[in-house]
């Protein structure tokens, strides 16, 4: 597993009330958050007031002491407060643990500030345990009629007409394709389980009190509303009961030891340890699992949108991965360009090797790009790398060439001194000096090639440039020279206009057999890559699925139960639920290719 040092090793406010009265993100506790590496796991608790919510969430961390707790009537936790650790069973996952400030607090007194915190506790969490004090029975179903109201405050996507991801209309008919796990804790339970006489588990008291009940009048409607929402809403449901934890009055449950507790509360609260430990899920969106950056950008979409106004998932989901898109696009392009100045000594004197380093450079990008990049389905962002990366690459191409170019520049130049002194110092006007003057040249040439070796090679057509750039002087030289006459004056000249055609003829065809070799190789590349962007989607795209069919099993599960207690237009409705859900599925499925516009290097 990763160093530890950047996660949050005790609790700080992750999200607060600012001084205009509306949430705001702490800024540092996300760049933390935005340094955690793997997986998270998101357990958020809320709950009326002095329920003893930070006790349960302390026990996560595997501590004592850590969140507040209080023994008062006061409402200790204000905010969301986070706390992390390295999850005890997933390994290199980190578990996040939120608590927020108590509902009902008098001293505050704002039902919709309870309400915000709620639907940041919900949308942010793969596991959202509510707790309250009571039993389990109507007077606990009751208790969460703050569920009946989150429609009011949530919506899957701004407008919610039409069709969504996850292919229904309405406002919450998609809530359950969001939302977190429900884990219901009722602290201080005394009673014994028992239905009809019978002795039943917690789980399944629970269910039993969320039977409906059929019938048209308002005490009904208003018994089947809160759990109609709740099985709607929350899909996987969970309930633990624990006893009070000592006998008589408990005033700070972090002061009493473990061996203090009563048997039966260390029994369940181990109980609820275990199933958070090892049935909370990794928080996911679509199907793919967020790492702590990605988590820490939920943080902040979400906050922002419940800042102005209602927090619309899909909209929050898009912003997310706008900014991770272009957060991953910029680090592979980064690590693109520093893997290649490290890669490459220059001068790099084969053309074969740079677009050789190209490639391996090229395909650790896309893999980080991909190991980073969430929804881009259409390969903008993709592309948006792929074209900062041409850009990067022709940079490193022309500054070979500049840094090759100059090498030999400077090399020509340096050998050509001796001749420059001899033609200022008139050795070659002289009988003969024509002679002299190529002897001289040939020379050049040769200790040129032999100094250079590789880069001369590579680099052949600046020798030309030099050679043609000569051809004036040494044509003065020609016609000056009194022992060559004017037919072979008239021969040396044609003689040398086809070994200049000849040298750019065969430079021309060495550099085309070398782009066809560059060309070979950058189709393997481009080959390569793309299999790795198609592995990549259909990995994204079976993980998607999975989110959609998990999804249609619970809607199908609960469409047979409303059939069983005889609400068939329910079912119906359900079942219309479905059958756009598999509609979706079908899309989803028909996107999990790569389109024709995806541009790879």
């Amino acid at each position: 597993m990763a160093p530890d040092l950047g996660i949050i090793r005790e609790p700080k406010c992750l999200v607060e009330t600012g001084p205009d009265g509306k949430l705001a993100v702490n800024g540092s506790v996300v760049e933390e958050l935005k340094s955690i590496e793997g997986h998270v796991v998101v357990v958020s608790i809320a709950g009326p007031y002095r329920t003893g919510k930070s006790f349960l969430m302390n026990k996560l961390h595997g501590q004592n002491k850590g969140f507040t707790l209080g023994s008062t009537v006061q409402s200790q936790t204000k905010g969301i407060w986070i706390w992390v650790r390295e999850h005890p069973r997933q390994k290199d996952n980190y578990l996040v643990l939120l608590d927020t400030e108590g509902l009902g607090d008098v001293e505050k007194g704002d039902e919709n500030h309870d309400n915000q915190i709620l639907c940041l506790a919900i949308l942010l969490a793969s596991a959202f345990v509510y707790n309250v004090m009571g039993v389990i029975g109507n007077d606990a179903i009751q208790k969460l009629h703050f569920i009946t109201e989150l429609a009011k405050h949530i919506q899957v996507r701004s407008g919610d007409c039409g069709e969504n991801r996850s292919g229904s209309k309405g406002n919450d008919s998609d809530f359950d394709f969001y939302f977190p796990d429900f884990v219901y804790a009722i602290r201080d339970f005394t009673l014994e389980l028992e239905i009809n006489g019978r002795e039943v588990t917690s789980d399944e008291y629970l269910e039993h009190t969320l039977t409906m009940k059929t019938g048209d009048r308002p005490e009904v409607k208003n018994f089947n509303k809160i759990r109609s929402c709740i099985r709607k809403y929350f899909r996987h449901r969970k309930c633990f009961t624990f006893i009070p934890p000592v006998a008589g009055k408990c005033r700070r449950l972090d002061e009493v030891s473990d061996d203090q507790l009563l048997p039966d509360f260390r029994q369940e609260a181990e109980a609820f340890v275990n199933y958070i430990y090892g049935q909370t899920p990794v928080k996911k969106i679509n199907g793919k699992e967020l790492t702590g950056r990605m988590f820490a950008s939920l943080v902040k979409a979400y906050t922002e949108q419940i800042r102005t106004g209602t927090p619309y998932v899909e909209n929050a989901v898009d912003a997310m991965a706008r900014l991770e898109n272009s957060n991953a696009k910029q680090e592979a392009a980064e690590l693109y360009y520093g893997l290649m100045l490290d890669s490459l000594k220059m001068p790099v004197l084969e053309d074969a090797d740079l677009s050789r380093c190209h490639s391996d450079c090229l395909a650790k990008a896309i893999d980080l790009f991909l190991s980073k990049a969430l929804f881009d389905q259409n390969q903008v962002y993709q592309r948006q790398m792929n074209e900062e990366i041409e850009k990067q690459y022709k940079e490193l191409v022309n500054m070979n060439e500049t840094y090759c170019r100059e090498r030999c520049q400077e090399a020509l130049n340096e050998l050509y001194e001796p001749i420059r002194k001899k033609l200022t110092d008139g050795k070659y006007t002289i009988s003969g000096g024509f002679g002299l003057y190529k002897n001289d040249m040939t020379k050049l040439e040769d200790t040129y090639r032999q100094n250079l070796g590789r880069l001369a090679t590579k680099m052949h057509h600046v020798l030309l440039e030099f050679l043609h750039s000569r051809r004036t002087e040494e044509d003065a030289i020609l016609r000056s020279d009194e022992m060559v006459t004017a037919k072979e004056r008239e021969r040396e000249l044609e003689r040398q206009k086809a070994v200049e055609m000849e040298q750019r003829k065969n430079e021309a065809e060495r550099q085309a057999e070398l782009q066809q070799q560059m060309l070979e190789q950058q189709k393997l590349a481009h080959d390569q890559n793309i299999a790795r962007l198609e592995t990549k989607m259909r990995e994204d795209a079976a993980a998607a699925e999975k989110h959609y069919e998990e999804t249609m099993d619970k809607r199908l599960t609960e469409m047979q139960r409303l059939l069983s207690e005889g609400f068939e237009r329910d079912a119906d409705a359900m079942k219309a639920q479905i059958a756009a859900l598999q509609n979706q599925l079908s899309q989803q499925r028909n996107q999990s290719r790569p389109r024709g516009g995806c541009t790879i290097l």
